[in-house]
């Protein structure tokens, strides 16, 4: 599993829209900063079939443990991000979820060989398919 930065996103724009790199990395920045403003606001930011973004509070509480030294520690309430995904990003990940198990029950039942076969038995699974882009589905 790879991680996706910010500058991976604005190859992407880049070469999607056609933008310089400048441009592209303007426009992400700025989704990014109207992100963040909208969420320390406490404002929902929804995006059908994605997503949404809720700030959500905390209680204080008394009861945690520092585990080093097991002294009872006060955590402040506090507020934070919590992410519930749209139906798109559900059915896109429960798909390639189903895969991935029909790919493992196939290796488990193949007769396993120790050493480069068996790592090329994984290596050589289908990759899941990508998400279509709201443009792709229209």
């Amino acid at each position: 599993m790879s991680t996706v930065t910010k500058a991976d996103l604005v190859k992407i724009v880049v070469a999607e829209f056609g933008y310089s790199k400048t441009e592209a990395g303007q426009y992400v920045d700025a989704f990014f900063e109207s992100l963040t403003e909208s969420i320390v606001n406490g404002q929902r930011i929804e995006a059908r079939g994605f997503g949404a973004f809720t700030v959500k509070q905390t209680n204080a509480k008394a009861g945690a443990r520092n585990p080093k030294t097991g002294e009872r520690v006060f955590v402040p309430a506090r507020r934070k991000v919590a992410f519930k995904p749209g139906r798109i990003l559900r059915e896109a990940l429960a798909g390639s979820g189903e895969k991935e198990e029909q790919q493992d029950s196939e290796v488990d039942n193949q007769v396993q060989t120790p050493g480069a076969n068996h790592r090329a038995n994984h290596l050589n699974a289908e990759a899941p398919k990508p998400v279509q882009s709201y443009r792709q589905r229209a």
